[in-house]
């Protein structure tokens, strides 16, 4: 199931939509726009340490290229990959 939800392209889409939204809404930095989106996706503040591990995955992938044939630019390109590890998240989704 999780292979499925990563590789399936209309999952890819409602990342690409949750980081557009979360993108839209007004954030001092890119850590509180990380916050941001934790809270919408799991109803609660992230710990310290999960906050640290996002942020972190986010500043690496705002240095990689937004893939070959993307539409997106760079930091939605980051921002998308991003929601996509939220919402594959076991919290989010349960795999029972």
């Amino acid at each position: 199931q999780a292979l499925t939800l990563a590789n399936d392209r209309a999952f890819y889409e409602i990342a690409q939509g949750f980081a557009a939204t979360v993108l839209s809404e007004p954030a001092a930095d890119d850590t509180a726009r990380v916050r941001l989106a934790f809270r919408r996706a799991l109803a609660r503040e992230p710990a310290a340490d999960e906050l640290a591990a996002l942020a972190g995955y986010l500043a690496a992938e705002k240095n990689q290229p937004a893939g070959e044939g993307a539409t997106d630019d760079v930091c939605q390109a980051a921002w998308t990959r991003l929601a996509r590890v939220i919402l594959n998240l076991d919290e989010f989704l349960p795999r029972e």
